[in-house]
Formats: structure tokens, C-alpha cells, sequence
């Protein structure tokens, strides 16, 4: 665009010398179309003249005559437009000579070159305008943005195709000159609307997040920022609205706060320069115990446990320096009871927003239980070297039952000797006696440990209770006289015999034992006496209980006394008590603990007795098979069924069992054909030979031949099956077999 006077300097100036004729000029007059000439005399311009007021066809005249009467002015080529104007405007000049600042002439500048060079200004302008307006249209047509004009009387002057295409408007010309907002705004929001308009009208630019509803009355969510659009002078024409469609963005932060408030892991948001919290979700809340305001605002570091917080300081540090994205560590945090509770972390951080988006899972309980793991691998492993020592029990047993056999021995002989040599010496044959004595009681300590801790299939038999009950007092002799405790025996010697595995209930009456040992620790010595009695109940069961008067149990450890792995000793293993409840159970008896009237507990279980037996509702399966794991699975097969089990690893044991006794109530065998020693079809006959009627269940794995199902047949068997064979198919066998014996026993 022109400035200056050198920029709008006429093209139709002829420069001519002022001696030259008129005349000489005619022709290039014409050609060149001149308006002007301007005359110049010894390289000096001596003005400018209107070719029209001139006489070409004149031959004696000259163009120095011709410049007289025809004014102008001499200007800077810096001159302004404007200045050259007014001066054009302020006199009748035709021209102005401009020249540079050494007076050199630069050129003319007519009225006619002036009023050209404004006129194409203006029309380039316009053309100027007229593309940044179809540029502007285009952009805003094409824009997803949906743009809004509004007049200071609050009209709709014009909304762009994007908004009129997200609220499906398919005319808007009814709504130009509507006043804004229009009803498509939801009555909860135009008043907000209304009052971001006015403060823009007020020359303040402000935002709203709100939503319109479309033409289908749905919900379209926008951003909306209203801005004044002023003129050069500053004055605001109108208010341009522009709104962004973030109906996506709410619909997914709906969903996720949906999940931030349902979530059961606990959610935070922290602010990474202060560690403070910046946010946190119901299951936060809900798991540590605070409310809202005792969280927010304050640093996460004070409710790490203080040994927790150096590590996670340092993981945080570090991985923020390495700029990861993700952070993953644990620690504890304090809850408002005081305890701990452990958390595994994921965190987010997000330099640019100075936020931190974490996600803790609750693991608490997992680490409990990698803790409750250690300590019982630590126990097995105790256990395991308890085994160990069992097996070599058995081995030292027989080697120190050798000295001890050869002990008694000499100290017979040496006794006999002595009645011989001192026949009235008492003292030497007395001394000799207790030695014997106590070689023998020697040897029977160390076979009652040996039969304690040695491994044996669970073979249960005829036992007086009571000489078991002081069978095991004898064995724990030594725990009693070391810890200075009384042991008192209540036995009731109408006490009934029970079928029981006596290593089993032995096992329980020991652990009881020394659990109430250990419970007197802080008792008086004079105060600690322990009772084991047995009786005989109205029901026909057996009852044996252990007393002490030790610290008791607390109200809350007498429902979790017999969980596994639960104990109330610091260097217990938790299994004594639901091992022994297990055997008394397997026994068809129960265990169970009361407090005394006094200090102390009792620990009571019932054993049925074999009189008290009511075969109608316990029904035995007796096992004979020479291979372990087949007893085992069959075992497990029949307790399956709720019935008794006894297993034996041989016929020849299993008649040495039967022999002396009468099965009184429903029962069967079942037994391998191929036997060492005694074969099936050889068991069965030995027990046709001695009267012993019940239903034998007979197996082969060897495949079934026409003669061996004869003779089996023959010999009397209630069923043959064939290895392999289905649990389920075993079952029914047995449950036919057993209801045939029942029958037979009631017909009897």
C-alpha cells in the first residue's frame, strides 16, 4: 500500500529540456499518452505544465515558455500520502516535483497519479477483504467448533454449520434474532449462560461447561467461551461465542467416576509437589477409616509406616528422575484404629499437571498369610526334624533294648549268685533287684516310645481304656515330675472297652497333657495339678477328659482353639488340637474345651464304646491288600461314605484280628485275590472254616477268567469286581453288601 510520495509517482510525466519546440514533441506526446511534462533547463527541473493547456501545433514556441504560469511545489520523496493531499486539497497545483534529500528530482506526482494509486489502494483492500472473509467463512464452516455471534442486544446473529450439525438443526434462519440463549439451553442453565454473556458484554472474557439439548431432545455437552470482539477504537460490537462438543469427554468421566466411587481398591490423586492428597474414592475412606476432610490437604508421608517411608521416598525419587510412567511399590499405611494395613501401589504421574493418579490393592491379608507360611514352613521344617528323630527312635530303641535285655540278665544271674554266697545279706540282692527293675523299666520306656513314634497303618482293636490312660500316664512321667506338677488318675473301672487305634488316642491324650502342663507354667507349684478321668456316659460312650489349673482361655480363643495353625503358645504350631480333633472325630467321638468352675480348662472327648456300638448306624468295611496306596484310596473311599475303615496289609494279619472277635453288627470285606502269604480265594475259605459269616468283596486286577469267578462264587463272595473300577461303582457295591448283612443280622 502507498506511504509516500515515491510511491505514488505519475507514469504519464514527460521529462523534456526547455529549449526544445513545442512542436518537436507532438509525435511523442501522443504516442506516450502524456498528461504532463516536466521541463528541466542545465539538469534543473523548472516545473510542470498540463499537456492540455498547451499549443503543440505552435512552431516558434518553446517548453521554457510553456512553463511560465503553471505552478507546483517542490516535495521529499519521504512525503506522506496524506500530506501530499492536503496539499493538492489546499491549492490549485497541478503537480508536485518530488526529490530525494540531495535535491535530486525523483519524479512527479500529478493529482490525477495520486487519486489513481488511492483508488487501486482501496480496491485492493477490498479484494483483501473480500478473501479474508471467504477465508474466514470456510474456516469457520469447516471448523467442528461451533461458533456464535451475539449482539449487544443478546440476538443470534449467526451460528456456524458445526453447531447447527451436532444439535441437528436442520433451518436456522428462525432462530437469528432470537434472544440467546435459546430454549434449546436447559432451564438450570440459561441463568448461567445469561450471566457469562453480560460479563462479556462488560468486556470480560469467561468459560462455561454445560450442556444443550438437540433437536431429539438428547444432551450434547459443550465447552463454551464467550469472548468481546472490539473495534479499532476499542469500543465491543458484539460477543463471540465459540463452544467445543466435549459429550464424549463427559460421558467417559462419568464412567470413570462411576469406577473411582464403585471401585473396591483403594484411589487417590496427590499432588507431587507437596505429597499432599489431592483426591481419594469411598473404598480410601472406607479401608483406612478416615473421612474426607481428615485426608485431604494433608501429606500421604504421615500415614506411611514409619519404616516404609524412607523406601517409598526413595522409589518415588528415583522413578520420577528415570521419568517412568508407572511406579509400582508397597508399604503400609496407618489406619485410624492405629493398625496397619499393607497396600501394593500403581501410580501415574503426570509432570505437567504436577498430579499423581495412584490405585492401591489391599493385600493385607496376602501378606499375613506369606507371614502365617513362613512361620509354618519354619514349623515343618521342625516337624520334619521331630520325623526324623521318630524314625531314629525306632532304630536307638533296638539298639539300647540289647544292653538293657543283657542288664537284666546279668543282674538276675548275680542275684541268684548272691543268695548263694550272702544268704543273710538283704542289702546286696536288694540293690541287685531295683537294678533289674529299673533296666526293665528302662526297656519299657523306650518301647513305649518307640510304639509312640514309630509309623503304622491306623488298626483299630479291643482296648481297656483305662490301662491306656496309665499306659500314657507312665509316658509322660518325666514332662509331670519336671514341671512339678501333680497328675491325678479318675478312672472308672466299669468303664466299657472301645475299638480304637490306641497309638491315635494315646496321641491325643498326650497332647492334651502337655498343654495343660504348659498352661501352669505361672501357677503355684503347690497349685498345679493336672486330673485325666474317664468315665462312662448315659448314652453308652465313653468320656475322657484332662483338667487343669492353669491361666485358662480367653472368652474369644475358645472358638478358634481347634482352627489350624491357631495357638496361644508363642512357639506353637497350631496343629496339636485339630490333629486330635480329627482322630476323636475319625473315632466317631467329639472334642471339646470348657472353662472350670475354678482357674483352668477341661478338655474333653467321647469314644464309642464297642459295647455301646449301634452297628445299625456305624457300619465297619474291613481292607485287606497287600499294596499301601490301594488300602489308602480304598480307605478314603469307604470314610467317604461316612462308614468305618480298617485296613490291614495282609490276610494272615487280618485273621490274627478276626479270630478272637465277633462282628456284631453290618460289615464287610473287601480283599485282593492276588495276596503274598495268603491269597483271597485262601482268606475266604479260612473264614468259611471258622464261622466268621459276613459279605466279602472280592477284587482282581490280573483279568477275570471263567474258574476264578466260579470259585470265588463257590466259596461264598456277595461280589466280584474288577481293577480298575470307579469309585461310585465301589460304592454301591458296598452299600448292597453291607444292606444284605444288615438284613442278615436282623433275621438272626
Amino acid at each position: 500500500m502507498p506511504n509516500r510520495a515515491s510511491d505514488v509517482l505519475s507514469k504519464t510525466v514527460l521529462r523534456v529540456d526547455a529549449a526544445a519546440p513545442l512542436s518537436d514533441k507532438r509525435v511523442e506526446i501522443r504516442r506516450r499518452r502524456a498528461s504532463h511534462v516536466a521541463i528541466f533547463a542545465q539538469g534543473q527541473c523548472l516545473g510542470v505544465s498540463n499537456i492540455s493547456d498547451a499549443d503543440l501545433s505552435s512552431n516558434d514556441a518553446t517548453f521554457g515558455d510553456f512553463v511560465a504560469g503553471q505552478p507546483c511545489v517542490d516535495v521529499s520523496d519521504v512525503i506522506s500520502v496524506e500530506e501530499l493531499g492536503r496539499l493538492f486539497a489546499d491549492s490549485d497545483i497541478e503537480a508536485q516535483v518530488v526529490r530525494n534529500d540531495l535535491g535530486e528530482f525523483v519524479g512527479v506526482v500529478t493529482r490525477q497519479s495520486l487519486l489513481e494509486a488511492l483508488l487501486e489502494e482501496r480496491s485492493q483492500a477490498e479484494q483483501s477483504l473480500r478473501a479474508s472473509e471467504t477465508r474466514n467463512r470456510a474456516m469457520l464452516e469447516g471448523s467442528p467448533v461451533c461458533t456464535k455471534i451475539i449482539d449487544l442486544d443478546s440476538r443470534l446473529q449467526y451460528m456456524s454449520a458445526a453447531g447447527q450439525k451436532q444439535l441437528k438443526i436442520s433451518d436456522v434462519e428462525p432462530f437469528y434474532g432470537s434472544t440467546f440463549p435459546p430454549e434449546l439451553y436447559p432451564e438450570p442453565w440459561r441463568a448461567p449462560v445469561t450471566e457469562r454473556l453480560e460479563r462479556a458484554k462488560a468486556g470480560e472474557m469467561s468459560s462455561l461447561e454445560c450442556p444443550v439439548l438437540n433437536t431429539d431432545g438428547n444432551e450434547v455437552w459443550f465447552d463454551t467461551t464467550f469472548v468481546p470482539a472490539r473495534d479499532e477504537s476499542g469500543r465491543i460490537q458484539y460477543i463471540i461465542v465459540t463452544s467445543v462438543n466435549i459429550t464424549e469427554r463427559k460421558k467417559a468421566e462419568v464412567e470413570l467416576s462411576t469406577i473411582f466411587d464403585m471401585s473396591l481398591d483403594l484411589i487417590c490423586v496427590a499432588d507431587i509437589g507437596t505429597a499432599t492428597f489431592v483426591k481419594v474414592n469411598p473404598s480410601f475412606r472406607r479401608v483406612l477409616g478416615y473421612s474426607e476432610e481428615e485426608l485431604l490437604g494433608r501429606t500421604f508421608l504421615n500415614f506411611i509406616h514409619p519404616d516404609d517411608v524412607e523406601p517409598t521416598v526413595e522409589v518415588i525419587e528415583r522413578d520420577l528422575k528415570r521419568g517412568k510412567k508407572v511406579m509400582r511399590f508397597e508399604n503400609r499405611y496407618r489406619t485410624k484404629g492405629g493398625g496397619y494395613r499393607w497396600l501394593a501401589w500403581t501410580a501415574n504421574p503426570n509432570i505437567v499437571s504436577g498430579l499423581s493418579y495412584a490405585i492401591a490393592h489391599d493385600i493385607t491379608e496376602r501378606k499375613q498369610a506369606e507371614e502365617q507360611a513362613r512361620k509354618h514352613r519354619d514349623e515343618l521344617a521342625h516337624v520334619s526334624r521331630v520325623s526324623t528323630m521318630g524314625e531314629m527312635a525306632t532304630g536307638i530303641a533296638h539298639e539300647l533294648n540289647q544292653p538293657l535285655s543283657a542288664i537284666t540278665l546279668y543282674s538276675s544271674v548275680a542275684n541268684s549268685f548272691a543268695k548263694q554266697l550272702t544268704p543273710g545279706r538283704h542289702e546286696l540282692r536288694e540293690a541287685l533287684g531295683k537294678l533289674e527293675d529299673q533296666a526293665i523299666r528302662a526297656g519299657n520306656i523306650v518301647r513305649r516310645l518307640r510304639d509312640f513314634v514309630k509309623k503304622t497303618e491306623s488298626v483299630r482293636v479291643r482296648a481297656d481304656l483305662n490301662t491306656l490312660i496309665r499306659n500314657v500316664a507312665k509316658f509322660v512321667e518325666p514332662d509331670i515330675r519336671q514341671a512339678e506338677t501333680t497328675l491325678v488318675l479318675e478312672l472308672d473301672e466299669s468303664t466299657p472297652d472301645v475299638l480304637v487305634d490306641e497309638i491315635q488316642i494315646q496321641q491325643v491324650l498326650v497332647n492334651l497333657i502337655r498343654n495343660s502342663i504348659d498352661a501352669m507354667q505361672d501357677t503355684p507349684t503347690d497349685h498345679r495339678e493336672l486330673t485325666v478321668s474317664a468315665r462312662t456316659r448315659q448314652d453308652g460312650q465313653a468320656e475322657l477328659a484332662v483338667s487343669d489349673a492353669g491361666k485358662g482361655l480367653a472368652e474369644h480363643d475358645v472358638d478358634q482353639v481347634f482352627n489350624a495353625f491357631f495357638s496361644t503358645k508363642q512357639e506353637g504350631m497350631g496343629m496339636g488340637l485339630p490333629i486330635s480333633r480329627s482322630i476323636v472325630e475319625a473315632h466317631g467321638g467329639k472334642l471339646w474345651v470348657e472353662p472350670n468352675s475354678g482357674p483352668g480348662v477341661t478338655f474333653g472327648f467321647t469314644i464309642p464304646s464297642e459295647d455301646g456300638h449301634e452297628p445299625d448306624r456305624n457300619p465297619i468295611v474291613f481292607i485287606v491288600d497287600d499294596e499301601s496306596v490301594m488300602r489308602d484310596a480304598l480307605r478314603l473311599v469307604v470314610q467317604g461314605m461316612g462308614l468305618s475303615a480298617m485296613c490291614f496289609p495282609s490276610a494272615v494279619e487280618f485273621l490274627e484280628f478276626i479270630k478272637p472277635n465277633d462282628i456284631t453288627g453290618p460289615a464287610c470285606l473287601i480283599a485282593d485275590v492276588q495276596m503274598p502269604q495268603m491269597s483271597g480265594t485262601e482268606l475266604l475259605a479260612q473264614l468259611n472254616t471258622l464261622g466268621k459269616q459276613f459279605p466279602v468283596i472280592m477284587m482282581s486286577g490280573h483279568g477275570t477268567t471263567a474258574a476264578l469267578k466260579h470259585t470265588v462264587e463257590e466259596l461264598g463272595a456277595a461280589a466280584f469286581i474288577e481293577k480298575p473300577f470307579r469309585p461310585a461303582y465301589l460304592e454301591d457295591v458296598i452299600t448292597t453288601t453291607l444292606k444284605k448283612s444288615a438284613g442278615e443280622k436282623n433275621v438272626a
